[in-house]
């Protein structure tokens, strides 16, 4: 799904939770206004209010208006609860007070809209939000002795840097270890964990990557930009697997280096887990990838060396 549609998808489904609500607000008011002992209330409120109105341009005294409509107030608000409603349920109400539902603040997308983006495209990638694991479902027993001090300070490090994902100075976490070691389950709490937070997320297998940017690469000119950029774009990126992908000419090795690239120079974050050792990255992708994804300066390296935990067995 190209941005503009995962865009207008994610404004339609802003819109339907909007209107959905003031439909159950406009139903609560028809209750209420079905109640004669309600209505009679309610209409001799409004004229002590344009009452009131008149009486302030005048310089009356008001105060015998306002404690009459304190009254009928007082009166509605029995009558309301008889009818099992308040007047907050009367009210115009808003899933996001932050915008009003509109999914902007000053310009920007509001944490709302990034979240109905995000839940698109991990729909998109084959992840079930409500079955994500979180931090607090790691299971450190299934780690030998040897691994468990040191896989609590890999997840708490990286729990400490998407809990302050914007105050961070690296913006490229590469995460490397043997197969079953718990990369991909750490990889689901860092997207849970971020689309709890707000953040325009896009998770993806690095063969799901790869077959895209063959899409891009081979796409007409005006269908180049839907593919590529939600991947330029989006605050957090990221890439399970690298490495289990076949390697294509001019397309695996040069796209990759261009989204990764292109995230540093806009100020983004990229996660990428990878069974391969630094050696073998050089290997399969060269100094140019390996500069951007292991390099000290932009680059948090983390290296989950431990039992294969998916064989249940603590050696």
């Amino acid at each position: 799904m190209g941005k503009n549609k995962i865009f207008d998808e994610a404004k339609k489904i802003l819109n339907e939770n909007h209107n959905l609500l003031q439909l159950e607000v406009q139903s609560n008011i028809s209750k209420a206004k079905s109640d004669d002992e309600f209505s009679a209330l309610n209409a001799k409120k409004r004229e002590l209010i344009f009452e009131l109105g008149k009486y302030t341009n005048e310089k009356k005294d008001v105060k015998p208006l306002i404690d009459e409509l304190k009254e009928i107030t007082k009166k509605q608000e029995i009558v309301l609860k008889k009818i099992g409603l308040t007047f907050n349920d009367l009210k115009e109400k808003f899933n996001c007070e932050k915008c009003k539902d509109e999914g902007v603040i000053n310009g920007e997308y509001c944490v709302c809209f990034k979240r109905i983006l995000s839940d698109i495209l991990l729909k998109e990638s084959g992840l079930n939000k409500t079955n994500l694991p979180k931090f607090s479902d790691v299971d450190y027993s299934l780690y030998s002795d040897a691994y468990v001090k040191n896989m609590k300070i890999i997840y708490d490090n990286i729990e400490n840097y998407i809990n302050n994902l914007k105050n961070q100075e690296k913006h490229i976490v590469t995460i490397s270890g043997p197969t079953g070691v718990g990369k991909t389950f750490l990889t689901e709490c860092i997207v849970e964990r971020a689309i709890e937070q707000g953040y325009y997320t896009i998770y993806t297998t690095s063969i799901g990557l790869n077959v895209n940017m063959l899409k891009y690469h081979t796409a007409q000119v005006n269908e180049k930009q839907n593919i590529i950029e939600p991947y330029l774009t989006c605050d957090l990126l990221i890439i399970d697997d690298l490495g289990t992908e076949p390697i294509y000419n001019n397309v695996t090795i040069e796209y990759l280096y261009l989204v990764i690239s292109e995230r540093l120079k806009a100020g983004l974050y990229t996660f990428i887990n990878t069974n391969l050792t630094p050696n073998q990255i050089i290997d399969v992708y060269g100094e140019r990838i390996f500069s951007r994804i292991a390099n000290i300066r932009d680059t948090m390296l983390i290296n989950m060396n431990a039992n294969d935990i998916r064989l249940g067995l603590r050696k």
